[in-house]
């Protein structure tokens, strides 16, 4: 294991939540905060788009299933762009509120 040549006060040090997987749980997110909170470090969240979906969802041959109706039905590669920028929303707002309750010796919180 390599030692950094910085101090262990000059490195950076962070938790970092993969917000895509979270979806709408708070629980994630709390967790991910508090434990920053507890250890003093920052909070990084990183949301990425799977522009293979969106892509996907643009050749004339892609279905999907909807729920509760069961129905297939044609994907729209603009609406699942929509969809995947509402979801980038929700969870940075989460992400900003539970920050927000950091206290203000636990570092910086930073939302992405």
């Amino acid at each position: 294991m390599r030692q950094s040549a910085d101090p262990p006060d000059r490195r950076r040090r962070r938790v970092l939540l993969d917000l895509c997987h979270i979806g709408a749980d708070r629980q994630g997110i709390d967790a991910g905060a508090e434990l920053a909170g507890l250890l003093g470090l920052d909070l990084i969240g990183v949301f990425v788009e799977d522009e293979g979906v969106i892509c996907l969802a643009g050749m004339p041959f892609a279905r999907e299933l909807r729920l509760p109706t069961h129905e297939w039905s044609p994907m729209a590669a603009e609406r699942m762009a929509e969809e995947f920028g509402e979801a980038a929303g929700r969870v940075r707002r989460m992400l900003a509120e539970r920050s927000a309750s950091l206290p203000q010796g636990s570092g910086p919180a930073r939302r992405t």
